[in-house]
């Protein structure tokens, strides 16, 4: 389980959200400002420590050129 803050100037809402597909909880107690709950994290880069989503098997990110 992976538990990190985010600040988002775009989200103006108060309460919590559930993803599923991505098995992940948002929780913004105040405008703006939440908790982000991951409980099932994916493989890791093993270059820059990027963590991928559930379900991907490859060890080396897609979104970075090493």
């Amino acid at each position: 389980m992976k538990v990190e803050t985010f600040f988002r100037w775009y989200d103006l809402w108060i309460g919590v959200y559930v993803d599923t597909e991505r098995h992940t909880a948002y929780i913004c107690l105040l405008p703006m400002l939440g908790i982000k709950i991951r409980w099932h994290v994916g493989p890791v880069c093993s270059r820059c420590g990027y963590e991928g989503d559930y379900g991907d098997t490859i060890k080396e990110c897609k979104g970075y050129d090493h």
